[in-house]
């Protein structure tokens, strides 16, 4: 099981991350970038990984206070649709 925080998507990683260097990162990304490599190992082939997302509720409050230009999830995942 893998949990990532989705109220973070938001929030850049530290400089200092020994996740990337890349300041433009943001953790959800890196969160699912972590995720990925992890179920993609030979060792996990026939094993069922399971991605959660938590603090929905302080992810909602965010998404709904935000003004337009405020809000930046579509930049950080531009595949969502409208």
């Amino acid at each position: 099981m893998f949990i990532s925080n989705i109220a973070d998507f938001d929030q850049l990683l530290p400089q200092e991350s020994a996740v990337t260097q890349d300041k433009t990162r943001n953790r959800v990304q890196a969160d699912l970038e972590l995720f990925k490599s992890v179920a993609n190992l030979a060792e996990f082939s026939s094993t069922p990984v399971i991605l959660l997302f938590n603090h929905a509720d302080e992810f909602e409050k965010k998404v709904e206070s935000a003004t337009t230009e405020d809000l930046t999830v579509r930049p950080t995942f531009p595949k969502l649709e409208s």
